[in-house]
């Protein structure tokens, strides 16, 4: 593994075959020191979630690929479905094929 700084970022050049474990282990160091997190933790294997902002409010898009339905655990931010307005709870049932869109203040 190589690294090349310059200006405020860094390039990283990775010259190996890792096994599933190995890769897992170095790509959660790597974001963990560049400072990147999930938008929400804790969402099921294969879920989408990614979060978009304005400056008064955020949006939280999610996608279910998947043929099974899920339980979304979501955090604390006064979530509310964009469609409806109706407030979202601890979790959010996301069906199969299924995508909602929550926004939130800031």
């Amino acid at each position: 593994l190589t690294r090349r700084v310059h200006g405020r970022g860094a390039m990283l050049y990775l010259a190996a075959r890792f096994d599933g474990d190995g890769l897992g282990h170095l790509l959660r160091k790597l974001c963990a020191d560049a400072g990147v997190a999930p938008c929400l933790p804790g969402i099921p294997r294969g879920v989408f979630a990614r979060e978009r902002r304005q400056p008064d409010r955020r949006f939280l898009f999610l996608v279910n690929p998947g043929d099974e339905a899920v339980d979304v655990p979501l955090d604390n931010r006064g979530w509310r479905d964009a469609l409806s307005g109706a407030a979202a709870g601890a979790t959010l049932a996301l069906g199969g094929w299924d995508a909602r869109v929550l926004v939130a203040p800031v």
